[in-house]
């Protein structure tokens, strides 16, 4: 493995990670959270837990380029749409898994399912574009 490429590719992943997790969630799926507002923590108190959303994503997008770098063929693009699906529906699977123990809109559910497999499709992109052979 090389090391250079390694943190690359989990530092663009992480990139790619916070901006679509604030877009999807933050921007897009906001006014769905808000109508379950009495589910989640109150806003003021998910914000002392900034930092551990940083470490936890962090840690995701290192652990997401090391698994990558055990199969990888150097094939290109190609490699990581492969692997960002796989990654993205057992994310999304998983997401889905949530749905009986929250009182939340199946709409909520689903929505989870298709980020979460957006998410892996974008981050599988993004490591293959950044771990590719020099």
């Amino acid at each position: 493995m090389d090391m250079k490429r390694f943190v690359m590719a989990a530092l663009g992943v992480f990139v790619f990670l916070f901006v679509f997790e604030y877009l999807w969630h933050g921007v897009g799926m906001q006014g769905l959270y808000k109508q379950t507002a009495s589910v989640w923590r109150p806003e003021k108190e998910m914000r002392q837990y900034f930092g551990l959303v940083i470490i936890t994503q962090l840690a995701f997008a290192f652990v997401f380029v090391f698994i990558f770098t055990r199969n990888y063929e150097g094939k290109g693009v190609g490699e990581g749409l492969r692997y960002g699906t796989f990654m993205g529906l057992f994310m999304a699977v998983m997401q889905v898994g949530v749905y009986p123990y929250l009182p939340i809109p199946f709409s909520i559910a689903a929505l989870w399912f298709i980020g979460s497999l957006i998410l892996g499709i974008g981050a599988g992109v993004v490591v293959s574009l950044i771990y590719r052979n020099p």
